[in-house]
């Protein structure tokens, strides 16, 4: 879900009203960062001497996370089979996989403690992180022209959690995709000004809480997991037979013209 949900924004952000494209990174350099972040003891992975200097003096986490690498070097079978079996085994979770509740690099605001610990700047911390958090749509120009006017979702609420957020079902601001960007095909003035002002009157109100390891959820998400999880599951030794039979050549040369296809 997280890959498609980030190959998604990355292809609205690659569309002009032209039909080009121009090149960004894709989804993957971001959903690698994540698996970096969240699964770095469990895979083993180190920082080479090269990037220690460059790791130390670092600005941002992701500086760190994009360094890391598996301890040697292996093919992309062994590895994704590595991975894969960490995940299968992977059954508790702990403070370390959620390693951003925890922000000890970065500007002020960000490292102060979330929740506020201390009560002369509580409100100026949780309205900070309101500003950061809540979801809203961004003014965008992408050429010099009122027709160029553009609108962009912004909705980061949606990974609330790994912030100390409580977060049981996230609901999306946009009632649908095509509206996530807006302006690719072009709006009018009156559309830009009236969309904008909609969403600046939502008001949201995220409670921040000292983080637990807990699996509360709701009668509704338990019900859905079983309808759709629990009772597909397969058993592991044939999950990985099924996925190292992905690696033959012909199962590849079959992925490779289907995706020439399109």
């Amino acid at each position: 879900c997280l890959y498609e949900a980030l190959g998604s924004a990355s292809d609205e952000l690659k569309k002009s009203k032209d039909g080009s494209t121009f090149l960004c990174y894709g989804p993957l350099w971001l959903l690698q960062l994540w698996l970096n972040a969240t699964f770095e003891k469990e895979m083993g992975l180190t920082i080479g001497q090269n990037y220690l200097s460059e790791v130390e003096n670092r600005q941002i986490e992701a500086t760190r996370l994009a360094r890391l690498s598996p301890p040697i070097w292996q093919d992309s079978k062994a590895l994704f089979m590595k991975y894969m079996k960490i995940f299968l085994n992977f059954d508790k979770l702990t403070r370390r996989n959620t390693p951003f509740v925890e922000r000890k690099v970065g500007p002020t605001w960000f490292r102060e403690d979330f929740p506020a610990t201390n009560v002369d700047n509580e409100d100026e911390v949780n309205e900070i992180w309101h500003a950061y958090l809540d979801p809203t749509v961004l003014s965008c120009r992408i050429g010099t022209f009122l027709s160029d006017l553009g609108l962009v979702g912004y909705q980061s609420n949606l990974v609330s959690r790994q912030f100390g957020f409580s977060q049981l079902r996230p609901k999306s601001l946009f009632e649908s995709s095509k509206n996530i960007c807006l302006g690719c095909s072009g709006i009018s003035e009156k559309f830009y000004s009236k969309y904008l002002n909609m969403t600046a009157e939502n008001e949201y109100h995220l409670n921040p809480f000292s983080y637990t390891n807990s699996c509360y959820c709701t009668k509704e998400f338990t019900e859905w997991w079983e309808r759709n999880y629990s009772g597909r599951i397969m058993d592991a030794d044939v999950l990985i037979s099924r996925l190292e039979s992905g690696f033959t050549q012909p199962d590849i040369e079959k992925i490779r013209s289907n995706v020439r296809g399109k």
